[in-house]
């Protein structure tokens, strides 16, 4: 579902003030540069996140990157991370 630039920060907002996965999907954008790998990013994501155990690194990483796909805004093909296109928060 793609959603415009507007609605994807109002959301990304919304996420970072309620409790839970807080600002994950903000963090996973501020990190994802077109063309690193996606051993690069999850490497910083994970380096970068608040979370004790790796499960719970792990589980975060992939519900932000889902979410960034399913927005249309981060691809990740053949294990490169191609940025489709750049929010600004």
């Amino acid at each position: 579902q793609v959603r415009g630039t507007d609605e994807i920060l109002e959301i990304m907002h919304k996420q970072a003030q309620n409790g839970g996965r807080k600002g994950r999907n903000a963090l996973l954008l501020s990190i994802a540069r077109d063309g690193m790998t996606e051993k690069e990013l999850r490497s910083a994501f994970y380096d970068a996140s608040d979370l004790d155990s790796a499960d719970s690194r792990r589980q975060a990483f992939h519900r932000a990157a889902e979410w960034a796909r399913k927005n249309g805004i981060v691809a990740i093909v053949d294990g490169v991370v191609r940025v489709m296109r750049r929010i600004e928060a």
